[in-house]
């Protein structure tokens, strides 16, 4: 449940730059790391095994709460240079991704000690994506995502989200010690 509120978190986090959570105003930030990037992949198709079974939005999302948790900081930057000056064209500390980090327990990593010991394949990480990125699909006759579109998170209020965090954390799963079967809801199995 923390992982999944995480990925709200940080989709709200994105739609509310003036919070100062995410650098969202960075174009390396947006194009390598931002969930608005994962968003445009949840609309490819995978249609190679390598393609399903590969771990890079597990890479891509475990990098991401790695750097809202600690941040990366010019003072981290400068640690991979000389202090020699810069030949020219290349890029002097400064000028990289600037990230502050929350330090907060959501996203410290012993919070998700037993999924981080796995690796979510990108078949499954896209298909909760969605769920959490893109509309409902339509009715049966319309094509397949036909009208779906971008779900904003930017109206979502404090207390939404507290509401939706404390429904997460009130959740209990549970191991199956049998094989259970889920049952349609009056017998109709499009509930």
């Amino acid at each position: 449940m923390r992982y999944l509120y995480r990925l709200i978190v940080l989709l709200y986090a994105e739609s509310r730059p003036e919070l100062g959570v995410l650098p969202v105003n960075d174009e390396a930030y947006l194009s390598g790391y931002s969930m608005d990037r994962l968003r445009e992949l949840t609309l490819v198709d995978l249609d190679t095994d390598q393609a399903r079974n590969g771990r890079h939005l597990d890479e891509s999302l475990t990098r991401l709460f790695e750097l809202v948790n600690d941040g990366y900081h010019a003072d981290h930057a400068a640690q991979q240079f000389t202090f020699d000056l810069p030949q020219e064209g290349e890029a002097s500390y400064d000028e990289h991704l600037q990230f502050p980090g929350l330090d907060a327990s959501l996203f410290e990593p012993k919070s998700t000690k037993l999924l981080d010991d796995v690796t979510l394949r990108n078949e499954q990480l896209q298909q909760v994506l969605r769920l959490l990125m893109l509309s409902p699909e339509g009715k049966k006759g319309r094509g397949k995502g036909s009208d779906r579109g971008f779900i904003s998170y930017a109206q979502l209020g404090i207390n939404q989200l507290g509401a939706v965090y404390e429904g997460l954390m009130a959740y209990s799963g549970f191991f199956a010690s049998e094989d259970l079967y889920e049952v349609a809801k009056n017998g109709d199995p499009s509930d």
